[in-house]
């Protein structure tokens, strides 16, 4: 069975220097606005508090962005983690069950892997295909293409 990496340790700490790039950016991106409200009020110049203002909620909204996008990336990332090892999982348990009706070892082990690598690829034509057919045509054809590949 394969085992999946665990997440790495320390990476979620204050002096980790992800983090204090990512707040040295924050901070620094803050800098103009902030300098512009308080030269507004310097000065009295209505304009360039608006366009503090104006900056200061864009800035907002587009880390509002960064932070759905991120937020995504990291649920896609725990989705493709999950379905490796359930992979991984029906790969063991499929070798499993043919160690039991006698296959040897490494045949069984590799007839699982094959399995669910031509499931794999049957199951990605078939998602990206245009028509309505049905998943079990697309694992005969992947199969035939092993089949012709083994083959020689």
């Amino acid at each position: 069975m394969q085992t999946m990496r665990g997440p790495r340790r320390g990476d979620h700490t204050l002096s980790s220097p992800r983090v204090v790039i990512y707040s040295t950016i924050l901070v620094a991106s803050l800098v103009p606005p902030v300098y512009l409200f308080v030269r507004s009020f310097l000065l009295r110049d209505a304009s360039d508090a608006v366009v503090a203002v104006v900056c200061g909620v864009l800035y907002l909204l587009m880390l509002s962005r960064l932070w759905d996008v991120a937020s995504s990336h990291r649920r896609g990332l725990v989705r493709e983690r999950t379905l490796r090892m359930a992979g991984a999982s029906l790969a063991s348990a499929t070798a499993g069950a043919l160690r039991l009706r006698g296959v040897s070892d490494p045949a069984a082990s590799l007839a699982a892997e094959t399995g669910i690598a031509v499931f794999k690829i049957a199951f990605a034509r078939w998602v990206t295909d245009p028509g309505e057919r049905p998943l079990a045509p697309f694992i005969r054809e992947s199969m035939d293409e092993l089949k012709l590949v083994a083959a020689g």
